[in-house]
């Protein structure tokens, strides 16, 4: 006996089976755009924390000192919050061109937070009295900021916490950001020797 179309039960399975599959196929795609979107999102995060870095290592490479003075040329104090977070600032001459204009620039790194809502970022920030002066937010979410200094004193090499000069330039800095919500290339010191403190 010939058969002539399907019967209904054929169809209701053929469309059961066209729809699982078609219910598969979208959320294999979907879970591809989320895979791509998170691995997007992660090159983003690494290329900003790189260009930070060589910002940061860029600017400090260039500090210069120029025998100011009415102010330290360079200074590094340090510091720590009341939850024990290492606040150090540190403030320098620079010839390296950054956000704020190429060429010479007096610069601050520093943890700025906000009080009424707990935020922090690392910011620098040109010291000037122009208009134009103001602050850029270089890690969001650094809640601390260490940094340590290479001298020798009578042929002894150390590291210190803190250095003011308007003379000399420390050997090496050692710069470190504190934060849970630091990407992890940032969290790794920033270790640069001065161009002119060699």
């Amino acid at each position: 006996m010939s058969r002539r179309g399907f019967a209904l039960l054929e169809v209701v399975v053929a469309l059961t089976v066209a729809g699982v599959v078609a219910l598969l196929a979208h959320q294999g795609v979907r879970v591809l755009f989320e895979v791509e979107a998170r691995a997007a999102a992660a090159r983003d995060e690494a290329a900003r924390s790189a260009a930070v870095r060589r910002q940061m290592v860029s600017w400090l490479n260039a500090a210069v000192v120029e025998g100011s003075l009415d102010s330290w040329d360079f200074e590094g104090a340090p510091g720590a919050t009341d939850e024990g977070f290492p606040d150090a600032a540190l403030s320098f001459v620079t010839l390296a061109p950054g956000p704020f204009e190429p060429g010479r620039a007096q610069l601050t790194l520093r943890i700025e937070r906000d009080v009424e809502t707990g935020a922090s970022a690392l910011v620098a920030t040109r010291d000037t009295l122009r208009p134009a002066a103001g602050a850029e937010v270089l890690v969001a979410g650094a809640t601390g900021l260490a940094v340590r200094y290479l001298h020798t004193v009578d042929d002894d090499r150390t590291w210190t916490e803190s250095w003011q000069s308007s003379a000399q330039l420390p050997e090496a800095i050692e710069l470190t950001i504190v934060g849970d919500s630091v990407p992890p290339l940032l969290r790794h010191p920033v270790f640069v020797v001065p161009r002119s403190g060699m």
